[in-house]
């Protein structure tokens, strides 16, 4: 509330300003640009003031050296949205979440020793926003002009959103690498580089660490990105060249450190190691002496003890779901790696840290669009032989087969290989202006599809168009409830139905006060729980004791061998291994962990994912 209402003032108070600055330059009717971006100008340095970069600062600062004529038709709506409280809203309440995380990790409770990467309550948040997504997801669905549905939570877990889906593809991308770096004879290299010591608010120990200069997470962020992007400056410069993949990850205390694994020419590796150490170490060098290890690690990959995907798989996975990590313990934190998936998630979201990066290889969206064209055209095709060309263009047509069978070895080896710019691929992802404007008058930019140099026009990959509703109610299920609908307020003044017993009299005046919970539904039975007090709660923990529970021990779903068949194709393809132990354990009504503090269940004919930390909210 609190949030809201300084939103609510600040955009206020940006009105203010605007109506003072265009009374101050608006002299006559003929206003020209210029002046309108000088109202701008006004408006973005007080947004500047409350440490708000203002919407299209970039495109619309003054520049000394400007290539591009200045974008006049971005005032509209970064003016409209600074005078609107909702993104204000966002915008602070992305800022509280900010610093209160901050203030945590200046008293040392982000640490090994409280909770490690980000605090505890920043990841309550996270199950709530992530419950409520769920919520969101089952009560929605898509619908097209024709009247065709789809589920919307179908379409997410479908979708890159899916961790599954997230790291099957990284997966494959890292793989694919590494068959080219085979091919090409190149070696691979694992570097680890850290932030120095003035960027850790805490230590090992989980005391807080003299040498930190409250410098916060988001600023160690963007420390390793300029570093990084002087090095490859210079290592441009030198005429050096590399390709692979980066991952950022949390130390216990939260400060980014990055892991990359490179493929480079055997010639080259001894250079680009030189010159990334210098770049890695140059800041505060003295607090280093003689040894460099805690600031700049490398380690040439030895194909006899393992390949270069093989080393980069533990930290994919660690930092999407910790698929296959339920019996490794970190070393840092001492817990199990699957658990810390979802703080390491928690801590990627809050402060906005881009976890994975790929570079020197086409771009990972056209690989996409592609298989999503492949999939559209074996439904059109139907009956046709199966492996018949969908491009008329035999190099392009190669391409959408290299990306539809998952190859992605052949698929940047037919777009032109690796450290090729991306003005030479053949194959690039085409956008196209949203025709529905924004709330803020303008137009955004969405994908269309693919489109080639070597050939006319472009593929629609998204001709047909969703629309987001919300699921019809079922007016026979919802008038089943004879009972009182829920107050609006906590105290009902309308009781429920009356209690009788057999004589037709209540329950009461026999002295008997118990409340039978039999007949209630979950919601009913929810509210009741929460309503009883102490002495209530330890009278029905009393009877629960003394009733053993009736356990059905032969219990298991029946299915139809279709529908068994179904079932292991859904585990297999959310990366399960669909084995006959999987199956029977979700039959008899268990589940199996996701990662992330999710669960798999088998519930009406269909798999459906859960937190198992639903019951505590």
């Amino acid at each position: 509330d609190q949030v809201k209402r300084l939103s609510t003032l600040v955009a206020a108070h940006m009105s203010m300003g605007r109506d003072a600055a265009c009374g101050d330059l608006y002299v006559t009717d003929d206003v020209k640009p210029e002046e309108i971006r000088k109202t701008w100008e006004k408006m973005a340095a007080e947004t500047l003031r409350l440490d708000v970069i203002p919407p299209a600062f970039e495109q619309l600062r003054r520049k000394r050296n400007r290539r591009k004529p200045v974008p006049y038709e971005l005032i509209p709506g970064s003016l409209a949205r600074m005078l609107c409280a909702d993104w204000w809203y966002r915008k602070l309440w992305k800022m509280r979440c900010e610093w209160r995380e901050e203030q945590l990790r200046a008293v040392c409770l982000v640490s090994k020793k409280a909770s490690p990467y980000v605090s505890y309550e920043a990841v309550m948040h996270k199950r709530e926003q992530r419950r409520k997504s769920l919520e969101f997801f089952r009560s929605h669905e898509l619908v097209n002009e024709d009247g065709d549905t789809l589920d919307m939570e179908d379409v997410v877990n479908a979708s890159s959103s899916n961790p599954a889906h997230r790291r099957n593809e990284m997966m494959a991308c890292v793989k694919g690498l590494e068959l080219i770096a085979e091919m090409r004879g190149d070696c691979a290299v694992f570097y680890t580089i850290t932030c120095p010591s003035r960027f850790h608010s805490t230590l090992n120990n989980g005391r807080p660490n003299p040498t930190w200069t409250n410098a916060t997470v988001r600023q160690s962020s963007d420390y390793l990105v300029g570093m990084f992007a002087a090095f490859r400056k210079a290592m441009h410069k030198a005429g050096l060249r590399w390709y692979g993949v980066r991952v950022a990850e949390p130390h216990h205390d939260g400060t980014v450190h990055w892991h990359l694994l490179c493929f480079m020419r055997k010639k080259d590796r001894r250079a680009i190691t030189a010159l990334l150490r210098k770049f890695a170490i140059r800041e505060d060098r003295e607090e280093l002496g003689n040894n460099t290890g805690p600031r700049f690690k490398s380690e040439l990959i030895n194909p006899r003890k393992g390949t270069p995907t093989s080393y980069i798989a533990k930290y994919i996975s660690k930092n999407i779901d910790g698929r296959g990590l339920a019996g490794e313990i970190s070393k840092e934190t001492g817990k199990s790696l699957r658990d810390n998936a979802e703080y390491v998630n928690a801590w990627a979201s809050l402060h906005r840290v881009q976890q994975f990066r790929f570079f020197g290889i086409p771009g990972r969206q056209a690989y996409r669009e592609l298989r999503l064209l492949a999939g559209q055209a074996a439904r059109q095709q139907g009956d046709k032989k199966a492996g018949a060309p969908v491009l008329d263009n035999p190099r392009l047509d190669a391409i959408l087969a290299a990306a539809d069978a998952g190859c992605f070895a052949t698929y940047i080896m037919k777009q032109g290989g690796v450290l090729v710019p991306r003005k030479y691929h053949l194959i690039r992802t085409a956008y196209e202006i949203n025709e529905e404007p924004t709330a803020y008058g303008d137009h955004g930019i969405r994908i269309y599809g693919i489109w080639s140099p070597i050939a006319e026009g472009k593929i629609c990959t998204h001709a047909v168009k969703w629309k987001m509703v919300r699921k019809a109610v079922d007016v026979q299920e919802a008038a089943a409830d004879q009972g009182a609908c829920a107050p609006w307020t906590r105290g009902n003044n309308c009781p429920l139905a009356e209690n009788l017993n057999q004589q037709g009299k209540d329950k009461s005046a026999d002295g008997d006060t118990r409340t039978d919970i039999t007949h209630m539904d979950d919601k009913e039975l929810h509210d009741y729980l929460h309503s009883m007090n102490k002495k209530e709660r330890r009278e029905l923990a009393a009877r629960l004791r003394l009733v053993k529970p009736k356990r059905r021990r032969d219990y298991k779903q029946r299915i139809t061998d279709h529908q068994r068949q179904q079932l292991v194709y859904e585990l297999k393809s959310r990366g399960f291994d669909g084995s006959e132990k999987e199956v029977d354990l979700l039959l008899r009504g268990g589940s199996i962990p996701s990662g992330a503090g999710l669960r798999i269940f088998y519930r009406n004919q269909r798999l459906q994912e859960d937190d198992k930390w639903r019951d505590l909210y």
